[in-house]
């Protein structure tokens, strides 16, 4: 127990931060720890962080315990507070599908109030924090330290509708609660997941309805790539289509049997495609001709000739059923594309989660925020079309 500096306490039914106290140099009396009610102290000396320490003999409840237990009552109190003010509580939140952080407010609303570890009205789960609106349980908040949310709570919160956060606390970063969910250093690890919407214009879902026949049909990006690729003819440049599958990422090349007709909707791109008979392969398929000379140009990846999306292009969405029907579903510009690691809106985080891989790196990602690739691909697409897929499947 004595390696644990306790950063908040209870004064007079209040959170008092060992920082704020030592800062403004106050000691209040009757000050007890959160987890245990026990008396505690400031210490606020100059080798250690200000913290509170319980008295000499005293026994706590276990660290983990009282850490859960803590992070639960800073978040409630945070949050209460700034509903009652009107101020903001943020969350962030990572979209896997688009690459952007959302930003949304837990404390937004009229008639929004808490609930801590309450049995509520027509939900089977009590989670940790609960989030109503107008009575209606519209979020939950899980502190997770000795045991994760199991997968029956995760559904059902899924299937009620409600967006779930769950969040990995440390001592060390216990105060940053007091701000909000955030996506930056010294924030604790949390992740988003059930009822939360991007609001990014680029959000395309997965699988969308076709448009002909309404039976499911797979989203695809597709991307005008210039420039670097000259006709060996004419040796002007030829514009190449990029085209990937929004699910995974995972690149097609014209011809490819799977995305059967693309040349129907990509015309509109400024790419010219086109059956055709070939000498070398022996037989016709859909390939590339230059747009000045129609020329032979080939059916490759775009991201095979080392190609560049220019600024003010778009990027269009169109989405291919089984039966090859083929639907525009989307055009943005590309700059509302691109991912913030590119802009240099984010720090680069790595791991299979979208965490560090450092064992003593506190920096806070969502579940989904494995997004670190240049124009908003991920480590997985950008390796995939380095190396010609496969690496990662």
């Amino acid at each position: 127990m004595t390696d644990v500096l306790y950063p908040v306490a209870r004064a007079g039914g209040e959170l008092v931060w060992a920082t704020d106290l030592a800062r403004d140099q106050q000691r209040p009396a009757g000050m007890s720890c959160v987890g245990c009610a026990q008396a505690v102290s400031l210490r606020a000396g100059t080798k250690v962080r200000p913290h509170f320490g319980h008295r000499p003999g005293a026994v706590c409840t276990a660290p983990e315990t009282v850490l859960h237990s803590t992070a639960i009552q800073v978040i409630a109190t945070a949050l209460s507070d700034a509903i009652m003010a009107g101020d903001p509580y943020p969350v962030q939140w990572w979209c896997g599908t688009c690459s952007i952080v959302n930003d949304g407010n837990l404390a937004r609303g009229q008639g929004r109030t808490i609930t801590v570890d309450t049995a509520l009205p027509g939900v089977l789960f009590r989670p940790d924090i609960a989030v109503l609106a107008a009575g209606r349980p519209i979020a939950a908040v899980e502190v997770v330290v000795t045991h994760d949310v199991d997968d029956a709570t995760a559904a059902y919160f899924d299937q009620a509708g409600m967006a779930v956060i769950r969040v990995w606390p440390t001592w060390e970063t216990l105060a940053a609660l007091r701000s909000g969910f955030l996506l930056e250093e010294g924030s604790p690890r949390f992740t988003t997941t059930g009822a939360v919407r991007c609001t990014s214009p680029a959000h395309i879902e997965p699988v969308v309805p076709c448009g002909t026949c309404a039976q499911p049909a797979d989203a695809f990006r597709l991307e005008t790539v210039r420039e670097r690729l000259d006709c060996w003819q004419c040796h002007n440049d030829v514009p190449v289509l990029e085209l990937s599958r929004v699910c995974d990422g995972e690149p097609f090349n014209a011809s490819d049997p799977r995305v059967t007709g693309v040349s129907t909707i990509a015309a509109g791109a400024g790419v010219t495609l086109a059956e055709t008979f070939s000498k070398t392969a022996g037989h016709s398929y859909l390939m590339h001709r230059c747009p000045t000379c129609n020329a032979k140009v080939g059916d490759f990846y775009a991201y095979g000739v080392g190609g560049l999306v220019l600024a003010g292009d778009q990027v269009r969405f169109a989405s291919r059923c089984t039966d090859g029907h083929w639907t525009r579903v989307a055009a943005v510009p590309v700059e509302q594309t691109r991912s913030p690691f590119e802009r240099g809106e984010m720090p680069m985080l790595w791991g299979e989660d979208g965490t560090s891989t450092e064992a003593d790196d506190e920096r806070v990602t969502s579940g989904s925020a494995q997004w670190v690739g240049a124009g908003g691909i991920s480590v997985q697409q950008a390796v995939s079309r380095m190396f010609g897929g496969g690496l990662y499947r």
